[in-house]
């Protein structure tokens, strides 16, 4: 990864909600994840289906990627912002504290129907070297029980690159007794470039750093 997550401090998240006066400020120069987010179009395993741009900055975007010789597996790489505004200095923390944001989201789902039950929710350390560059991240897994009783392997693994994570979400199903699915992370994340920090962030961040400090 190129921004290595290794810093041990507490984080301070962004609040999910500005003012009107915040969002006036902020709105200007987001990223262009059109021209400036870069992906690979297929690889060894993978071709890529679609990606989306989300209105919400705070969002970024994502791309949908098929499995060559699977159909039924669900592959989706997100790059979003760091809602923190000391993002540089606690990488690690900000990692673990995200990777808990998108296993919660998993419950939510569960809560609103979508699914019928989770069972198990591990997370470990995960890393690997490419071109003799280390990329370091976490690698969550769980499993997930549809409604209609079918059971998927879920993974999530989570990097950060610049001031933006990139996350990806693997689903395999009917997948238990089958090793997890690295190799599409490996294939896929050396050859990915997500924008740099726009100004719509950097405004943002310093809003939210003086409300902070207005605090203490």
């Amino acid at each position: 990864m190129r921004n290595k997550a290794t810093a041990l401090c507490l984080s301070i998240l962004l609040s999910a909600c500005a003012s009107t006066d915040e969002k006036s400020a902020t709105k200007m120069d987001p990223s262009n994840y059109e021209t400036d987010f870069s992906y690979p179009k297929t690889t060894k395993n993978l071709v890529l289906v679609e990606q989306k741009i989300y209105d919400e900055p705070l969002y970024g975007s994502s791309v949908r990627y098929a499995n060559k010789y699977y159909e039924k597996d669900n592959i989706l790489v997100f790059a979003y912002p760091i809602r923190s505004y000391v993002w540089q200095d606690n990488l690690y923390n900000i990692l673990a504290g995200e990777m808990n944001n998108a296993l919660d989201d998993i419950d939510s789902a569960i809560d609103q129907g979508l699914y019928q039950q989770r069972i198990g929710r591990e997370v470990e350390d995960f890393s690997f070297f490419r071109q003799g560059e280390l990329y370091e991240g976490l690698r969550a897994q769980t499993k997930i029980i549809l409604k209609s009783g079918t059971p998927y392997q879920s993974y999530t693994y989570l990097f950060t690159q610049k001031d933006k994570f990139v996350k990806f979400s693997i689903s395999l199903p009917w997948a238990m007794d089958l090793p997890a699915p690295d190799h599409f992370v490996t294939e896929v994340l050396p050859n990915l470039e997500v924008p740099d920090e726009s100004n719509y962030m950097v405004n943002l961040r310093k809003l939210h750093q003086k409300e902070y400090q207005k605090t203490r």
